[in-house]
């Protein structure tokens, strides 16, 4: 079978073992790219922006995080955290901190503008307050296009005062 074959839901045996399947492939090629960044003897740093739930994650698209910093083959993580509420935010970041468990740093991203997301300005502050007081070494912003003078001015009168 192949996984176009089956059905795509958690009832079907051979759809969860595609499942396992993927992500071993993706931990395999992140584990891959760490092994070379070691032997290469550079000092570098890897990262991931990664969807902001774990089980999601996972089985969307292969991403097991959670793993790849246990097991040091991650730096830093990015989960994706491009939403206006902010509720939702603080639980999606405190999720990413815990499964991090400080085996890698943990810098939320912050969606600017998304296919699914617009931010205001006062967001993006709270959000990065949010940040700070959960202990994250920074933020990372979505995307670069949308980052524009207003949200920068914004921030240097402001966080990054």
């Amino acid at each position: 079978y192949t996984p176009l074959e089956v059905a795509h839901d958690g009832g079907s045996m051979i759809w969860c073992e595609w499942i396992k399947w993927n992500g071993k492939q993706v931990t395999a090629l992140v584990g891959g790219i760490k092994d070379l960044i070691v032997k290469s003897g550079k000092k570098m740093t890897l990262g991931a922006d990664v969807f902001p739930s774990l089980e999601i994650s996972k089985v969307e698209i292969g991403q097991d995080w959670k793993e790849w910093a246990a097991n040091g083959l991650i730096d830093f993580v990015c989960p994706m955290l491009y939403v206006n509420d902010l509720d939702l935010f603080r639980d999606y970041l405190s999720d990413a901190i815990a499964a991090a468990q400080n085996k890698c740093a943990v810098w939320p991203g912050i969606g600017i503008l998304t296919s699914h997301n617009k931010i205001t300005k006062n967001i993006l502050v709270q959000e990065i307050g949010i940040a700070r007081e959960a202990g994250t070494g920074g933020v990372v912003f979505f995307s670069g296009h949308s980052f524009n003078e207003a949200f920068r001015d914004t921030l240097k009168a402001t966080v990054f005062k």
